[in-house]
């Protein structure tokens, strides 16, 4: 894109643009720290701290889909058993060949326990629900979680409830990737437009020096 346009070009996870999708123009303009639950066909997410998605050491944080939760279980693609994705996601819902409200009833415990996990983790004010899934599913599930296991986010005196529902609907993505493609290009804080750069100062630290 770059060689054929001239202009510069990044790429962005679908989970991240969809969570600074709805930082803009969703429910994150009201919170600085939440965890975006991504459903697609696969099972994803990002904790967005600051109102900046949080990316890890290389860019795949997020992954929570390939958590390990049943011992034994399914077996995954990414060569694990029993990844949470494989009973929470799209294409789960689309093996068990079953209503959305049945499936909903089928994965409470899973997905309550996952909703946990992520706040023990990230101690968020609060979980968004987004993706492909259709509002309705989404709208599902965040009614399965009134009797949520306890959590470091189980507090008393908290006013965000603790699992909500995107209001960006299924053009999240869209969205957000429209938004990176001016932020990316005027902070290094959104995309991965500066990747380049970053993979020459780790050449230079070991030893291979690039010319000017």
């Amino acid at each position: 894109l770059e060689a054929s346009t001239g202009l510069p070009a990044f790429f962005e996870t679908d989970m991240a643009a969809a969570a600074m999708g709805e930082r803009l123009y969703g429910l994150g303009t009201g919170y600085s720290e939440y965890y975006y639950l991504y459903f697609g066909v696969g099972l994803g997410g990002v904790m967005v701290h600051d109102g900046s998605a949080l990316r890890g050491a290389w860019g795949n944080a997020g992954e929570i889909g390939h958590i390990p939760v049943v011992p034994g279980g399914e077996p995954c693609p990414c060569g694990n058993r029993g990844c949470l994705e494989r009973y929470l996601s799209l294409e789960a819902l689309r093996r068990r060949n079953i209503s959305g409200a049945d499936w909903v009833d089928e994965v409470g415990p899973i997905f309550r326990n996952a909703i946990t996990i992520i706040e023990n983790l990230f101690d968020p004010e609060t979980i968004i629900l987004g993706g492909l899934a259709s509002t309705d599913l989404l709208e599902r599930l965040a009614g399965s979680v009134a009797n949520l296991p306890n959590s470091i986010s189980a507090r008393k005196d908290r006013t965000a409830p603790r699992v909500t529902v995107a209001r960006g609907g299924q053009h999240a993505v869209l969205r957000g990737a429209a938004a990176l493609a001016v932020s990316g290009v005027l902070s290094p804080r959104f995309g991965q437009i500066f990747t380049a750069e970053r993979e020459r100062g780790r050449d230079i630290l070991q030893g291979k020096g690039i010319a000017a």
